[in-house]
């Protein structure tokens, strides 16, 4: 290779067989190493006997360049973006990798942010689906899927939904999926229902995924709305846990109520939602008795049928000094001191979670 490039910069040049030869036995000699990848070219460390290494750029085809003119990339799945995800979605594994799409700079290597930070964690099996591109042409590819002003940070990925693992009325006879583990530690899983803003679920999961949270379990539902639920926005706004955290399903024949039937046999129910004025005040939740939690979080106006199978319905009451001699307040009634959703399920899951540990066998 380096020899034909030779004769294209001196075609006026002829080189005989001993030069030839004498050229081909110093590149064999070259030890080269991958360092870092970039947009057709590899940067690699060679050394030749004793002497000081130095810095070889070898043309390196492995990743293909997208333009300012191209046509923008057909999507396969679903567009995945941010740094935290990607890597979280590659050392995971739990999407299948269509493309990997990386952001170029000036001088068509991949970006320094992108290959100090995502490429260490790209297999080279996956080496040939990356694609390098203009920073306009990828905003453009998200923009085009619905993501408007996405923070992609360099990289972006087409990957296939995730697959969440069906949970059946078998689940129960497995004591070990939720057994009190040897050093005393508590099973947390948590079903989250009627959760309609992917940004919240996704910075939800965050919390939980902090707060050791085992399973998130959502309801039966259909696939493209769990593929919507479980999307690129979500997954930015969990900064990455989504790809991290267990995903279950509860399967079509397993409904709702009989799965916290079952559940409140071997699990402290806890549940929560946004409209809680008439819930146990959280101050005054006591947990009596050590045993795994399992806490039931609904967006909009709780269920009786649900509340029935639940020990314990905690609130999360605000007070606003100008507003003290009121009393406990709804979050829905008073927007300046409104406490999102997902800020109050962390500060029940940690009091239960830390209760629980504390609390007699």
């Amino acid at each position: 290779m380096l020899l034909s490039c030779c004769r294209r910069s001196y075609p006026q040049c002829t080189f005989s067989n001993s030069a030839q030869s004498l050229l081909k036995n110093s590149i064999s000699s070259l030890h080269c190493s991958p360092l870092s990848h970039g947009e057709g070219r590899w940067s690699g460390e060679f050394s030749r006997g004793d002497s000081t290494s130095k810095t070889l750029a070898v043309a390196e085809p492995s990743f293909r360049f997208i333009g300012n003119r191209e046509k923008l990339p057909s999507v396969q799945g679903q567009i995945v973006y941010g740094s935290h995800v990607c890597v979280a979605a590659l050392v995971k594994g739990n999407r299948t990798i269509h493309r990997i799409y990386a952001q170029k700079d000036g001088s068509n290597m991949i970006a320094d942010k992108v290959k100090n930070k995502v490429l260490p964690h790209i297999s080279p099996g996956l080496y040939d689906r990356v694609t390098a591109m203009e920073v306009t042409t990828m905003e453009n590819m998200l923009r085009r899927g619905g993501y408007e002003d996405a923070n992609h940070q360099g990289i972006a990925m087409d990957v296939s939904p995730i697959k969440p693992s069906v949970l059946k009325s078998t689940t129960f006879e497995r004591p070990g999926d939720y057994a009190i583990r040897e050093d005393g530690g508590v099973p947390v899983w948590m079903l989250v229902e009627n959760i309609s803003d992917v940004r919240e679920f996704g910075a939800m999961i965050r919390g939980c995924q902090f707060l050791g949270v085992d399973r998130l379990i959502v309801p039966q539902m259909e696939p493209e709305q769990f593929a919507t639920l479980t999307s690129g926005i979500a997954s930015k706004a969990s900064s990455g846990a989504l790809e991290l955290i267990e995903m279950w399903q509860l399967s079509t024949q397993y409904p709702l109520i009989s799965f916290l039937k079952d559940a409140s046999e071997h699990f402290n129910v806890v549940y929560t939602t946004e409209e809680d004025k008439d819930f146990t005040p959280l101050s005054e939740a006591a947990v009596t008795k050590k045993r795994p939690l399992l806490f039931v979080v609904q967006d909009g106006v709780s269920v009786p049928s649900t509340l029935a199978e639940c020990d314990y319905c905690v609130g999360l009451p605000v007070r606003h000094r100008a507003l003290a001699n009121k009393g406990p307040l709804s979050f829905s009634e008073v927007e300046n001191v409104k406490l999102p959703l997902v800020a109050k399920i962390a500060t029940i899951l940690q009091h239960f979670i830390s209760h629980t540990h504390r609390a007699p066998a």
